[in-house]
């Protein structure tokens, strides 16, 4: 299956992660945080923090990620997984 119609699909039951990474300049460890969500991703999209910004939220639905820099020159990417990642926000 496409990572594409992965995106659109989904089975009852099955739990789905977005997660946030943040990456700093010149750090080698992101930091990571995730959701759980179950249910087609076009409905759960418009509940997350990304919902005022249609690029994002096209980027998601559509390539199953975005980023963008800061302007302290971090990096978010924020990405829609199919397995869960340990928690390291804020540990160095």
């Amino acid at each position: 299956m496409s990572k594409k119609s992965r995106l659109k699909n989904w089975t009852l039951g099955e739990t789905r992660y977005i997660t946030y990474y943040l990456i700093f300049p010149g750090d080698d460890k992101p930091w990571v945080d995730q959701i759980p969500f179950n249910g087609p991703l076009d409905t759960f999209l418009p509940l997350t923090r990304f919902n005022n910004d249609f690029t994002k939220m096209t980027d998601l639905r559509t390539k199953g990620e975005t980023t963008w820099k800061d302007h302290n020159g971090v990096t978010h990417l924020v990405k829609v997984e199919d397995k869960p990642k340990p928690r390291t926000w804020g540990t160095k």
